[in-house]
């Protein structure tokens, strides 16, 4: 019995062994934690040659669908150099990459064209990358402009009133009819006040014509009562007709 029942001891032995060993393994694989995939980080333009690396963090409100810069001595923005496909939301981040050429005074000067998902556009000019290697792209109505670390400066810089300019420069009337769409606005919403207002004492003179109409009613009402009631009240022998015919029997 022993040399049988030993080789049966030894094979339990054996299994409940495993069992705690995976029994283990599953807890530790249990304890560890879950990886996250992190987002990866948009690359706009192509990383070959010698380019500037921008990271560029889009809080403009909108997505961005296109990118074109013009480069020192183009004529023309270059082609979208973004994909098709690709989509620069707000919040997120990208790095963008723009071939160095060198203007003729030794700067590098471009300017970068943005088209947002609602079809609008913004021409950034002036931009000196040399100056910065990160920036946020904003908006200030239809105004596209960057904030960012400026190295020459050491502070932060806008380009906000740089580009206010070159947008009233590009179309002289820009400012203008701007003013005229917040003036038309201004007026839309005034007349609406107006109507509201209008029309609430309108409300108030049917109401309180309507009050006076009942209470006219009224007094006619008890007018002719207090006639009825009068009528009613006199004295049969001053009815003048009954006279009469007293005074015509009176004379057969």
């Amino acid at each position: 019995m022993q040399n049988l029942a030993s080789p049966t001891m030894r094979r339990l032995t054996v299994f409940a062994l495993c069992a705690f060993l995976a029994l283990c393994l599953a807890g530790c694989a249990t304890d560890e934690p879950v990886a996250q995939a992190q987002p990866q980080t948009l690359e706009i333009g192509e990383n070959a040659g010698d380019v500037y690396s921008v990271a560029l963090s889009n809080s403009s409100g909108k997505s961005v669908v296109s990118m074109s810069v013009k480069l020192p001595g183009d004529e023309s923005f270059s082609a979208n150099l973004m994909s098709s496909d690709a989509h620069l939301k707000d919040g997120e981040d990208a790095i963008v990459y723009v071939p160095k050429q060198a203007t003729e005074d030794g700067t590098y000067i471009i300017d970068l064209k943005v088209v947002f998902g609602d079809g609008g556009v913004s021409v950034l000019h002036h931009l000196d990358l040399e100056e910065f290697s990160a920036a946020t792209l904003l908006l200030n109505g239809k105004i596209g402009y960057v904030t960012y670390q400026g190295k020459s400066a050491n502070r932060m810089i806008s380009t906000l009133d740089l580009q206010t300019y070159y947008y009233n420069l590009e179309d002289p009337t820009a400012a203008a009819r701007d003013k005229a769409e917040e003036e038309e606005e201004k007026r839309r919403l005034e007349k609406l006040e107006e109507d509201l207002k209008a029309t609430e004492e309108q409300q108030a003179a049917d109401a309180t014509t309507s009050s006076d109409g009942t209470k006219t009613a009224t007094e006619e009402n008890a007018q002719t009562k207090v006639t009825t009631n009068d009528t009613q009240g006199m004295d049969i022998e001053d009815d003048p007709i009954e006279v009469n015919q007293d005074e015509d029997l009176s004379d057969d």
